[in-house]
Order: structure tokens, then C-alpha cells, then sequence
């Protein structure tokens, strides 16, 4: 259950352990203690219960608890029901767990198990049984454990077993990837680097993980070591650690050395964890220490304190570390800024319903996990609860400072995006970037404003939120806050709405974008700025009004097409035959433009084009009215259709905005038409059946004599105007 104010900490489960029910709410609901716990992509918490034997979620959106795996009586490795499946394979702890991008939830134990979107469990690996099996087998006859995991891009399941890490295949076949099968206590040790991962050996490695390019990374515990094996060659070297083994069994023998220099001649003292941020550094759980290796191949330390060694590691997008810290939850940042979220040291419970970092808590196993939103949960495990922290993911660190980097004054014309993003760079107390803090902006809610009067950004690794600001349909100068959460800084931005407007050559021909004077029913764009809504809308019945935009030609309003915050495309009216020059204007939202002056001619023809452009390729029908293309080329003396505006008034006389029905008009002023530079015989010149006023359709015979081409030259003239020279017809 989540209260709604930042950095307030309330809890999930309650202290006794006998089995819990289904429905129960969230903070009401009996868990046990959870060993570890991840967020599907609708931010419902999932998580595994050990003492009660089951993979349960906290459904978000109904408030209640659900069971997912675990509920008996079942069969020893039985596929089916998730509620099906025997508790006594869920008990003792799951050491990883993972959704995946499907949706779907692959966790681990003495099988690896996957609860489907059908709500079907079934195995994906193991027998229940710690017997060592054979290369190639089928992932569902192996034996041994499954301890940490992680997935590659191309669907392989890396897992460490102890002594091995293996490799499931996306065709469910297990392959020994690094290690060595051996009850031979000498093969516990550091050996192989340079050659390929399959022949090196390996010492209880506890932990994987893979980078964006698929190359894994193993935890090789008791080696001291962090390997990597390259994911196009397979051969395995040592990235971080130099000091002999400890031998098996002998957990916590190594050492601590090597900071500022070079990561392989470095100490480590059994390392149980190891991440991989997305810009390559490697972050590892060494006893007491996270340290970090650059890509420079630098080691530092970047945290010390009472660290759970065995706990997975969670990052953010900017590549915080999020971790249990003795009895707190700690982030990490990546210049090793160090800032405690939840909890205040010493552990315990209390602190529900107050501010996260008074509280007491007793976090152990892998658990923390962040939402989309921001909001921090974590196991509580001793507690034997799980625990959230509103925007704990996001909050500034304490003494954080900001500055305007960017933004402000500007101007933009309406429903347009401002051209320089709203820029706030956020610095924690020693003035180091302040990354995944996110930055609240706020606009009037009435008058010039943001189209969205409320927004926020999150700053990236270097400290720095960027927003963006698109102006409503009211003009007007404005103020825009920014707050980073949890804090009380405010940053403002003085930003104006400016008007619509147009400039000379504004207006376009619809067909070939061409310039100069319009005619009547000549379909044309108008261009702008703050001339019509953010987001294209399309006319379904060409009104004069459409998302609050008009256009006026000496004051008639013309039928609308569509309209955008930057062009809105009309029907020039009929009322124009015969004039001499227009006075446009547009409206939006009851704002009117600048008026431009354009002549007017009785004809400007110009042709459709398949891409819109009014070049190439014309939109063109074949006699069988498949599309005309150099693929699908018209014969010599077949019959053409083309498809053309601005070939002005008709014969009966045009209505603005309607329909061509039967008996369809013809074009007053006489028309030709020529491919590749001879004369077409015209079959007919009118109206187009069914589309709106203004649309021409000329049915044109190919001339017998023109040479076959891909691109043959077609110009269409009405009366003494001709379209541009540059639309083609495809013959052959």
C-alpha cells in the first residue's frame, strides 16, 4: 500500500508466518519471510515466500494478494497449475528471480521454474535432485541447484551451481559453459584465463550476469575473482581479482587490496555478487565493499559498510546500485555518492506512514525493486514483510541544489514544442551529478500555458533533467516551476505563446507543393506557425471548423482537409471564380493570423504524386486500376487514370465541400494532357467519383508512339495553365 507523499515508508505483510489466504489485502496479507522479490511490467510485486512454499504478487491495480505458484497437493516435478505445484518445492529460498520481458516469471531453487501468462507453472530446468548430469542433456533431466541467473538477448539462461556455470540453450539443452565437474578440491582454482570458459575451472561461484553486448560475468567466489567470458570467442579472463583461492568451503579467506589501479592486480575476499550497468562498469559485492571497475579497467571502492554480501544488486536507468545496507536500503551512485533511502541504522520495525529514513527496518535477502513510477520496494525479510517507499527511487539526495541550465526566456507559436528543452541540473551536497532525481514542472492550469500544465523529467548521469514544454492555443507569456522531489528548490522559466501566423508563401498547391496563384476548388496547404492542434486531425466531412482551425479566403471559410499546428489543408472556394487575388487569414482557437495577399487564376493544375512529394512517380492508374510503378507499367495505348487539384470551376458549377455524385461535373476550361512530350487522347476530365470537390480524375490513352520508359515525363494543362514538369508515368 502506497501513501501518496514522497518518501513516506509503509509495509506490506505482517509478523506471523502460518499460511496466508488469498484476497487479503496488501498490508494485511500473513507472508513469512521473502527471500527475494522483482516487479513485472505493470509494477505488481512479485516475490517468493520460503516459509509458506509459494511465488505470490501484490496486485497493484485490485489491492490484493495472489498466489502464482505453491499451494498443494502436487506431484514431485510436475508440469501444470501454478496453484498446483507441491509448497515443499518452494521452500528454502529462491535465490533469483526474474520477469521477463514476455511477462512472464523464471525463478530459481533446486529447479528453475517459469509461471506462464496462462497461469500454468512449468519446469524449465532441473530435477529437484543435486546429481551432477552430463553435456548436452535437456535442461528439465539436470540436477543441481539454480543460484543466481541472468538471461542474454538471444535467450540463453546462464546459472551458477556451485562448482559450475552452465548455459541453457533457447532450445532447452544444458551446456556446460565454465568450470569444471570434479570432486577434486585441487580444480578449486583460479586457472584457464586465456583459454576457453569450458576448460577453466571455477570455485563456487555464486553469481552471473551478462552486459548488452551477451558477454557473462561470473562471481567465482572462492577464486576471488570476477571473470568474464567474451560473448563472440567463449574464452574466459580474470577482470578483477589476483590473490590465490580459498579453497572450497573456506568463504571469507581473501583479502582486500588494489584500489586506484588496475582491477586484475587487485584483492577481493570472496565476492558473491557481481552487476553490470549499461555503460559497462562492473559493480561487485565484495564482503563489506561494493567496488566499482571502470571501463578504464580502474578498481575503486565506492561503498563500505554492513553490506548482506549475498544480496543481487538492482540499477536504475542512470545506473544507481540499489542494495540492502545493514538495516537500511541504501543507493549508490555512480560517482560513489552514497545515500540512504530507507531505514536510519540500527535494525528493527517501526517508522509506517512516516518518512522512510526515520523508520527501522531489517532488509536481507536480494529484494529491492523500483516501478515506473519511481516508488522503491524492498524485503523486509527479517520482518517477514515487503515495504515501499513513495518515490524513493527518485527523491533528491539531501542538500541537493539545482540550477537552470537551459530554457528560458523563449518563445513558440501555439500547440508547437519550444525549441530549447526546460534544462535543470540537479547536484547532490558535494556538488556531484545527482542522477534518477526526478524533477516536477508545473504550469498555469488556465490561460498560456504547457499543453500538459503538469510534467516531470528525471535527470540522467550527469545530474540533468530535461523537459519539454508544448504550447496550449492561448497567447501569452507564462511562468513554468521546477521543483527536484523532496525538496523545496524552485527553478522558474518565463515562456511566451505567440499567435498564429503566415508569411507570403504560405499557401502550396496540395498536389505539387508549387507556389503562385490558386483557383477555384484548388485543394491547397496552408502553412504556419500556431495555425491548428499539437496532433494531426483529419476532416471526416470537410467542415469549414476543424479542431478549432479555419481558414478564410476573402472571408469565406473554406472546407477543411486536416489541420496541424504547423499547416492545415483546404479547398479553395468556388466563390473565388473569377476574382483576381484572395486575403487569407486562418483562425485557431479563436485566435486570428496576420492576412496574406495571393492571386487568383482561373486554373493551377497540379498532380497527385505516389509519396506526396509533387515529384516522381505519379499517384497513377493502370486500365485495370492496379497502381501504375515500374513494376506494374501502363501498355502503350491503354487508358491512364490520373489524379490532379486545381483545375477550377466545373461545368454544373462546383459545391464547396460535397461529394462528387453522378452526373459527375466536368471541367470548364478545355484539357490536354501529354506523355513524354506527345499528345494523350482524353477520354475524360472531371470531377472524381466520390471524393470531395475539388479532386480532378483525367482519363488519358497512352500515346502509340512513345518510347517505353520508367519514368516518362506526364504535364496536365487546363486552359492555358500547366502543372509542373515533374511527375512521371511508368510505360512499357
Amino acid at each position: 500500500k502506497l501513501v501518496e507523499k514522497c518518501g513516506v515508508i509503509t509495509a506490506t505483510g505482517t509478523m506471523p508466518a502460518p499460511p496466508s489466504i488469498d484476497g487479503t489485502t496488501l498490508d494485511a496479507a500473513v507472508i513469512g519471510p521473502v527471500t527475494s522479490i522483482v516487479l513485472d511490467a505493470k509494477s505488481n510485486i512479485v516475490f517468493s515466500s520460503g516459509t509458506l512454499g509459494r511465488l505470490m504478487r501484490l496486485n497493484r491495480q485490485t489491492g490484493f494478494i495472489e498466489t502464482l505458484a505453491g499451494m498443494g497437493p502436487g506431484v514431485l516435478g510436475e508440469d501444470g497449475p501454478a496453484l498446483a505445484a507441491s509448497p515443499v518445492q518452494f521452500v528454502n529460498a529462491m535465490p533469483d528471480l526474474h520477469v521477463l520481458g514476455t511477462g512472464e516469471i523464471l525463478f530459481g531453487g533446486w529447479r528453475l521454474r517459469k509461471v506462464g501468462l496462462d497461469g500454468r507453472l512449468s519446469v524449465v530446468a532441473g530435477t529437484g535432485i543435486n546429481l551432477s548430469s552430463p553435456e548436452g542433456t535437456s535442461a528439465t533431466d539436470v540436477g543441481g541447484a539454480f543460484l543466481g541467473f541472468d538471461l542474454d538477448s538471444q535467450g540463453n539462461i546462464y546459472y551458477s551451481d556451485y562448482g559450475v556455470v552452465h548455459r541453457i540453450d533457447a532450445q532447452g539443452i544444458v551446456h556446460r559453459f565454465s568450470g569444471l565437474v570434479s570432486d577434486d578440491a585441487s580444480l578449486c582454482n583460479p586457472s584457464g584465463d586465456g583459454g576457453l570458459a569450458v576448460n577453466a575451472p571455477l570455485c563456487q561461484p555464486h553469481d552471473v550476469a551478462t552486459d548488452t553486448g551477451g558477454s557473462v560475468f561470473i562471481a567465482d567466489t572462492n577464486n576471488n575473482r570476477i571473470r568474464r567470458v567474451d560473448a563472440k570467442t567463449g574464452i574466459i579472463t580474470t577482470v578483477a581479482g589476483s590473490g590465490p583461492g580459498n579453497g572450497q568451503e573456506n568463504y571469507g579467506k581473501g583479502s582486500f587490496c588494489g584500489d586506484g589501479g588496475q582491477a586484475t592486480q587487485a584483492c577481493l575476499n570472496s565476492p558473491k555478487s557481481v552487476g553490470v550497468d549499461s555503460q559497462g562498469e562492473i559493480f561487485i559485492m565484495d564482503s563489506q565493499r561494493i567496488r566499482k571497475v571502470e571501463r578504464s579497467g580502474v578498481i575503486s571502492t565506492v561503498f563500505q559498510g554492513s553490506l548482506d554480501g549475498t544480496a543481487f544488486m538492482t540499477f536504475d536507468a542512470s545506473n544507481n546500485v540499489y542494495l540492502p545496507l545493514g538495516g537500511g536500503i541504501v543507493r549508490i551512485s555512480p560517482s560513489g555518492s552514497a545515500q540512504l533511502l530507507a531505514g536510519n541504522g540500527p535494525m528493527g520495525f517501526s517508522g509506517d506512514g512516516g518518512l522512510a529514513t526515520s523508520a527501522l527496518t531489517n532488509p536481507s535477502g536480494g529484494g529491492v525493486g523500483i516501478d515506473a513510477e519511481g516508488n522503491l520496494y524492498f524485503v523486509d525479510g527479517e520482518n517477514r514483510r515487503i515495504r515501499a517507499v513513495r518515490y524513493g527511487a527518485v527523491l533528491a539526495p539531501a542538500n541537493a541544489r539545482a540550477e537552470i541550465r537551459g530554457g528560458t526566456p523563449q518563445s513558440s507559436p501555439l500547440s508547437t514544442a519550444f525549441a530549447t528543452p526546460l534544462t535543470v541540473a540537479v547536484l547532490d551536497g558535494t556538488g556531484q551529478p545527482a542522477p534518477n532525481v526526478r524533477v516536477d514542472f508545473d504550469a498555469p492550469a488556465t490561460g498560456a500555458s504547457c499543453l500538459q500544465p503538469h510534467f516531470f523529467a528525471i535527470t540522467g548521469r550527469d545530474g540533468v533533467a530535461k523537459a519539454t514544454c508544448t504550447a496550449n492555443s492561448t497567447p501569452g507569456t507564462f511562468t513554468v516551476t521546477a521543483t527536484p522531489m523532496a525538496t523545496m528548490i524552485s527553478l522558474r522559466f518565463t515562456l511566451i505563446n505567440t499567435p498564429p501566423a503566415l508569411v507570403s508563401n504560405s499557401v502550396a498547391n496540395g498536389a505539387s507543393f508549387g507556389n503562385g496563384a490558386i483557383a477555384p476548388g484548388e485543394i491547397v496547404t496552408v502553412f504556419g506557425a500556431g495555425v491548428g492542434p499539437a496532433q494531426l486531425v483529419r476532416s471526416s466531412n470537410f467542415a469549414t471548423d476543424l479542431a478549432s482551425a479555419r481558414v478564410r479566403f476573402n472571408d469565406t471559410a473554406a472546407p477543411l482537409i486536416f489541420a496541424r499546428y504547423d499547416q492545415v489543408a483546404a479547398v479553395v472556394p468556388y466563390a473565388l471564380d473569377g476574382a483576381t487575388s484572395a486575403q487569407v487569414t486562418l483562425e485557431f482557437s479563436g485566435n486570428t493570423s496576420n492576412a496574406i495577399t495571393v492571386p487568383v487564376a482561373a486554373a493551377s493544375p497540379g498532380l497527385f504524386t505516389v509519396d506526396s512529394s509533387g515529384r516522381g512517380q505519379g499517384a497513377i492508374l493502370n486500365q485495370d486500376t492496379t497502381l501504375n510503378s515500374a513494376a506494374n507499367p501502363a501498355a502503350l495505348g491503354s487508358v491512364v487514370v490520373l489524379y490532379a487539384t486545381g483545375g477550377g470551376q466545373t461545368d454544373p458549377p462546383g459545391v464547396d465541400g460535397t461529394l462528387a455524385t453522378a452526373p459527375y461535373p466536368k471541367l470548364k476550361l478545355p484539357v490536354t494532357v501529354t506523355m513524354g512530350g506527345q499528345l494523350a487522347t482524353i477520354e475524360y476530365a472531371g470531377a472524381a467519383p466520390g471524393l470531395v470537390a475539388g479532386v480532378i480524375q483525367v482519363n488519358a490513352r497512352v500515346p502509340p508512339g512513345i518510347t517505353p520508359d520508367n519514368s516518362v515525363p506526364v504535364v496536365l494543362k487546363v486552359g492555358e495553365f500547366s502543372s509542373p514538369a515533374q511527375v512521371t508515368v511508368a510505360i512499357r
